[in-house]
């Protein structure tokens, strides 16, 4: 099984469209419940990548998702995309690596509307 880093729908906070949103990738000692996530994923502090599962609840709207490391460039790729139906993509996001690492990973929705998101974590990889 995986850990949950990332559930909107407990958290309630959807992903708002063309806003660069942060999240804690489950390292030691990173408290996930503002992000609707579990406490105790424990990843090693000197991880440099998580292989997850990126799923959205759609909501009834169509788009796509782009995730880079937190503190980087937006990439001019998408990890997920979907129609009006929910979706899940299996994948390995990169994480901050160069201090400060205020955060993991950042995520931006393109859509017309707010949806939920939920990430699990399945492994990582570390230096």
């Amino acid at each position: 099984g995986g850990c949950r880093i990332v559930d909107t729908r407990q958290s309630g906070q959807k992903i708002a469209p063309m806003t660069e949103t942060a999240f804690f990738a489950g390292k030691s000692g990173q408290n996930l419940d503002s992000q609707g996530g579990s406490s105790d994923c424990n990843l090693p502090p000197n991880i440099t990548a998580i292989h997850v599962g990126f799923s959205i609840i759609a909501n009834g709207s169509s788009g796509y998702f782009r995730s880079w490391p937190y503190g980087r460039t937006e990439p001019n790729a998408s990890v997920l995309s979907w129609g009006e139906n929910n979706a899940t993509n299996a994948l390995t996001l990169a994480v901050c690596t160069v201090s400060p690492c205020d955060y993991d990973i950042t995520v931006k929705l393109y859509s017309s509307n707010g949806i939920d998101l939920v990430i699990d974590v399945f492994g990582y990889y570390q230096r």
